[in-house]
């Protein structure tokens, strides 16, 4: 994947520099061997006598953004570990692009394809200075200098950091340290990108932020698995699945997840605050639309302000 300079300034827009990949997808295709598609087959898992995951089925589509939320403990992050081979199934299968990661000789193959960004990005880390961080993941692909460059500019670019490659990773903000380890696995040109719970150690802004760099490398053809336990996050999401106790409770598009308060709650799960809203305006006779939108519900309620 190919990827152009995004200004800083237009990190709080939402605005979009980023070149489409150099193998093209076309958004909806459900090819279960294109680029970035993942399939769960009857996946189990077990840790020693525990069990994790029970029988997982789920598809995961080219260019596809799934947010997969849960209690703590449901299992997500054990999911996400499956996509890029650091987790095997104890029973079942798991095909990223087809291929088994399973199977020994598909192990870097799948890595190379589903890349992933933990909770912590410190421990991430590698380098102490910014741009050599970026850098390990291409060095060691074997990478001409001037290759490694490009990479390492374009990744830190995309995720409005260029500005700091210079600096030493400990001097930076956890938002920023996060958007470094974002642009590491960019900088590997994967097809997926995995993000287990990028936004638990960040504050409101930082974790927008980050959110909405991955929605922009969504609108550019890249699958993204987000793993996350707030609700607001899977908003903007292709697919939602809700974990319990390792078994899939729900899974569809956020309008057929999130009309269901009552199964949410059983779940010890919240509704996103405007979905929240939006309901208890209805309950009271405001008619507005669900709250998926958070700009929407906002130009919905002026509307019916200026109406009066």
């Amino acid at each position: 994947m190919t990827l152009k300079q995004m200004p800083e300034s237009k990190m709080d827009t939402g605005a979009s520099n980023i070149d489409s990949p150099d193998i093209p997808v076309e958004r909806g295709v459900s090819s279960e061997h294109g680029p970035g598609a993942v399939v769960f087959d009857d996946v189990s898992f077990s840790y020693g006598d525990r069990p994790v995951l029970r029988h997982i089925n789920l598809k995961i589509a080219p260019d596809e953004f799934v947010a997969v939320l849960g209690a703590n403990g449901s299992g997500k992050s054990t999911l996400a570990k499956h996509i890029n081979a650091l987790l095997v199934p104890t029973h079942g299968r798991v095909r990223v692009e087809g291929m088994d990661t399973a199977d020994a000789q598909h192990v870097n193959d799948c890595r190379r394809c589903a890349g992933m960004v933990f909770q912590n990005p410190d421990n991430q880390t590698v380098a102490s200075i910014v741009r050599d961080d970026v850098a390990f993941g291409p060095e060691n692909l074997g990478l001409s200098p001037e290759q490694i460059k490009q990479r390492v500019d374009d990744a830190l670019a995309t995720v409005a950091m260029r500005s700091h490659a210079n600096d030493e990773v400990y001097s930076l903000s956890g938002g920023q340290k996060q958007r470094v380890a974002i642009a590491g696995v960019l900088a590997m040109q994967p097809h997926i990108l995995i993000l287990d719970e990028p936004g638990a150690m960040l504050d409101m802004r930082g974790r927008r932020g980050i959110t909405r760099v991955a929605h922009e490398l969504n609108d550019q053809g890249m699958t993204v698995v987000l793993i996350t336990h707030f609700m607001e996050d899977a908003l903007g999401a292709d697919k939602v699945v809700v974990l319990d106790q390792g078994e899939i409770a729900m899974e569809g598009a956020p309008r057929e997840v999130f009309i269901d308060a009552e199964r949410l709650q059983e779940l010890r799960l919240e509704l996103p605050f405007s979905v929240k809203l939006a309901e208890d305006l209805r309950n009271q006779g405001i008619q507005v639309g669900l709250g998926l939108d958070e700009e929407a519900l906002e130009e919905e309620l002026c509307q019916l302000f200026l109406n009066r």
